[in-house]
């Protein structure tokens, strides 16, 4: 038995040094590691002038990642361009929770809509830095509102994610909560 609660210890201190080096490195990354947020950028070309129409960006893709300045966390996030203006998708479950016919989608929807809370410090103090192709853009974050462009922008990140799965039809939006979608509107902002 002494075998047994000396190897109990063991696994457990293991552990609890690996979460807290996971959660130092996330603090100290030049960004965002995969799918863990991260800490501020430390490279990157600062773009001086602010940018209003992002459809002129080059390495716009789908996808980038953006700091929020307040607390100095980032992430990978979707990005979305509409009508020449960025915005930024924060998924509660719209799009997460569907019927993908996988019951770790689930858990994983549920997951995300309970423990994400950059949107929350997006509210707070919305400054913020995207890093697209080692550039990075000043913006300020502000919540779509608007409830003809927040069903633009549904349907937009539908159309997106049909051509990214390489799907025909989507299956339906979830009826039940978790199930919003937030946008962000990244307006101009000079570092």
């Amino acid at each position: 038995m002494p075998m047994l609660k000396k190897l109990a210890f063991t696994l457990a201190l293991l552990v609890i040094l690996l979460v807290g080096g996971v959660l130092v490195a996330q603090r100290v990354s030049d960004g965002p590691m995969g799918p863990l947020q991260g800490g501020n950028f430390k490279t990157g070309e600062i773009v001086a002038e602010p940018v209003d129409d992002w459809s002129t960006v080059r390495d716009l893709t789908g996808s980038g990642e953006i700091l929020l300045v307040g607390p100095g966390t980032s992430r990978i996030t979707g990005l979305l361009l509409h009508r020449g203006k960025l915005y930024i998708p924060c998924d509660l479950g719209f799009m997460a929770n569907r019927d993908w016919d996988s019951a770790a989608t689930e858990w994983f929807g549920l997951a995300m809509a309970w423990f994400k809370r950059w949107h929350r410090d997006a509210i707070e103090d919305g400054r913020a830095i995207v890093r697209l192709g080692g550039k990075l853009y000043g913006g300020q974050l502000t919540k779509v509102t608007d409830p003809d462009l927040e069903q633009e922008l549904r349907a937009l990140t539908e159309q997106v994610a049909r051509e990214f799965g390489g799907l025909e039809v989507l299956p339906p939006a979830p009826a039940e909560e978790p199930n919003d979608i937030w946008f962000f509107h990244v307006s101009p902002r000079a570092l």
